[in-house]
């Protein structure tokens, strides 16, 4: 201790959140706030003096005797995105719905008796899946050789 790069980093100033800031994280919507605001759940005062100092959050350290401080950029924007959640509400998050039906067996023989192409189509790929297959059935490879390349096949 008390060499030259002696380093000590304390906790950021406003990254604590107090009791209103931790009742007010609960909330989903943004009419939620406005609600426990006048409900009086949450102490306008106290959260709002907590997001101020969230948003002024500063890292503090000691370097060579002497206290060193910088912004705590990630709690800043921490206590941004907070804010904005509760105050304007969550965004809208994208949902993407796909709605398939999955054909069965029935279906894909159907589909066959249909189509003479869609049905060339599919002996072309089986004939060359079958033909893939027995060339590997038929080449020896070694227990080590398969290990080495991965084809554990």
């Amino acid at each position: 201790m008390g060499g030259k790069n002696d380093v000590t980093c304390t906790r950021a100033r406003g990254a604590e959140s107090g009791d209103s800031v931790s009742k007010a994280a609960k909330l989903v919507r943004a009419g939620q706030l406005k609600a426990q605001l006048e409900s009086g759940v949450v102490d306008l005062e106290e959260y709002a003096q907590t997001c101020v100092d969230g948003l002024q959050a500063d890292k503090t350290w000691l370097v060579e005797g002497e206290l060193q401080s910088a912004p705590d950029w990630p709690t800043r924007l921490a206590f941004l995105k907070f804010i904005t959640e509760t105050v304007e509400g969550m965004p809208i998050k994208r949902q993407e719905m796909v709605h398939r039906k999955i054909p069965s067996n029935e279906d894909l023989e159907g589909l066959l008796r249909r189509s003479p192409a869609f049905a060339r189509e599919v002996r072309r790929i089986l004939d060359e899946l079958e033909g893939q297959m027995a060339e590997k059935a038929a080449a020896p490879v070694s227990l080590t050789d398969a290990i080495e390349s991965g084809n554990l096949d």
